[in-house]
């Protein structure tokens, strides 16, 4: 069975598309819950989430809400950046249960359901959405954007996964990498959306869906399309003075 990640990185640089590989881990994902006070713990402080943000004070309201004293949210040395990560793989696993109880999922054309499954993702995003902009800068910090990389690797293979891709040549990364510049750019578009409902967050979607056609794109156009969505995560880090 294919499954994926992303390599590691050693600086806050955007990478270019040779940086980013693909690989197996669909089985060997590690469920950020697996042990029951841990996820307890994480759960609880996800809830506390859009008063405190993605924070160690947080995890902290999580283990004394739970009884546990506040030191418990030691066990999180990279602290909110990986509360934030919990959110992320959980709402990865959302959407794919989503996707697939869609009425009409089969019938769906693969740009539709594309659509859908980003859709589905960003709004699992909304609860948290005034608080994402310092989640996204958090997590393009050096220690912690090896993990985000990780994480926009198996979000995006789960979408083309659930829609049916089975592809097993160079069209498989390209269609990876292509859809992981639309959705951070369009997840990026959206903390900015005052519009109802994100009514102009999903005209961008298409806009963006629209341009890349997933077909006949150079290696050079989908580096610069992720790239794209890196740097713009990048700025938000750097306007909150978290990268020296």
């Amino acid at each position: 069975m294919i499954r994926r990640a992303f390599t590691s990185t050693t600086s806050i640089k955007p990478p270019d598309v040779s940086q980013i590989v693909f690989s197996s881990v669909r089985e060997g994902v590690k469920d950020a819950g697996s042990d029951d006070v841990r996820n307890r713990i994480l759960k609880s402080a996800l809830a506390s989430v859009p008063q405190l943000g993605f924070t160690t004070a947080a995890l902290r309201h999580g283990c004394t809400s739970l009884g546990l004293s506040p030191m418990a949210a030691g066990a999180w040395p990279r602290g909110g950046a990986e509360l934030a990560e919990y959110f992320v793989t959980n709402a990865t696993k959302e959407t794919a249960t989503q996707m697939r109880t869609l009425n009409n999922f089969e019938s769906m054309r693969v740009p539709q359901k594309i659509k859908a499954g980003v859709l589905i993702r960003l709004g699992l995003l909304k609860p948290y959405l005034h608080q994402w902009p310092d989640a996204l800068a958090l997590m393009a910090m050096p220690q912690n954007a090896p993990h985000s990389l990780h994480n926009l690797g198996l979000l995006v293979d789960e979408i083309w996964h659930v829609t049916g891709d089975r592809s097993t040549d160079m069209n498989w990364y390209s269609k990876r990498m292509l859809l992981a510049g639309v959705y951070t750019s369009t997840e990026l578009f959206m903390t900015q959306d005052k519009s109802p409902n994100f009514t102009e967050t999903e005209k961008f979607l298409d806009r963006r869906l629209n341009d890349v056609a997933f077909v006949g794109r150079t290696s050079a156009e989908v580096g610069q399309m992720l790239e794209f969505g890196i740097k713009s995560a990048l700025g938000v880090a750097a306007s909150k003075g978290w990268l020296k």
